[in-house]
């Protein structure tokens, strides 16, 4: 999203490559929402905090905040690797997880 596009690619057979222009308003918010509260690495609690002011600023419903909870839960990292490799992988997800919010606005 560095120059205002996002893009969406599906490979395989049938394909397809996807530009997606956000406005001024999206590209600042999620560039912001990325770099400075996301980062290279987040604490489940961090990660709670962010999708929980989507949730109340009615960026996201109801289900979609209870799906990305789950996705980001100790639960779902329930292996034996270190905390910190946890917290950077949890990054990774919820990274996706704020772009792919820009598809549906």
């Amino acid at each position: 999203p560095e120059h205002g596009y996002i893009i969406k690619s599906k490979r395989g057979g049938g394909g397809c490559i996807q530009i997606f222009r956000m406005s001024n308003e999206t590209f600042l918010q999620l560039n912001y929402l990325i770099d400075e509260c996301v980062g290279c690495s987040i604490t489940k609690n961090d990660a709670f905090n962010i999708i929980t002011r989507l949730f109340e600023s009615e960026i996201i419903n109801e289900n979609e905040f209870r799906i990305m909870k789950s996705a980001l839960s100790d639960k779902s990292f329930d292996i034996e690797i270190p905390d910190e490799t946890k917290n950077i992988l949890r990054s990774k997800i919820l990274t996706q997880m704020i772009l792919e919010l820009s598809y549906k606005k």
